[in-house]
């Protein structure tokens, strides 16, 4: 230790003003590259997760209240039997369609054999939406016009 000591006292008065700049230069580049750096960008990255998450709890809360109101409504048809309630909106929306046959499981399927396409998704967006019927499947084919045959089985939601 003695030679160490001997050695910074042999240093004049301004190297050793000299080195002690530089050590504490060196001490504060190493102590931001680091520490302070690797902290800012961690903090950097938990503020953009933060963020995203109330975006996240934003978006859940506002389909939560959708879902809500869907739940409450009532449907318009909600007493009449399915097979019933699907030939009466066929009928209402002016669509040829084969006889309603209601399925064991409680869905009902339907046939047209000629609609647009618009027009049947129209149907199937409002079914949905104001009698609370979903599409458990559908089988859409080309004819040979602009119009399409379509095999679909709804069920209430």
């Amino acid at each position: 230790m003695t030679s160490r000591a001997a050695q910074w006292q042999a240093f004049s008065p301004r190297e050793r003003g000299l080195i002690a700049v530089a050590a504490a230069l060196a001490l504060a580049v190493l102590l931001w590259l680091a520490i302070l750096r690797p902290l800012a960008a961690t903090r950097a990255a938990a503020e953009a997760r933060l963020a995203t998450a109330t975006l996240d709890v934003a978006a859940v809360t506002a389909m939560t209240a959708a879902i809500r109101a869907a739940e409450a409504r009532v449907p318009a048809g909600g007493e009449m039997p399915l097979p019933e309630l699907a030939a009466r909106r066929i009928a209402e929306a002016g669509l040829s369609a084969e006889p309603v046959q209601a399925l064991p499981d409680g869905a009902v399927a339907l046939r047209i054999a000629a609609v647009r396409a618009p027009v049947l998704l129209a149907w199937l967006a409002t079914r949905e939406r104001d009698d609370a019927l979903v599409i458990e499947r559908a089988r859409l084919r080309r004819n040979g016009d602009a119009t399409i045959a379509a095999d679909v089985v709804l069920r209430r939601r």
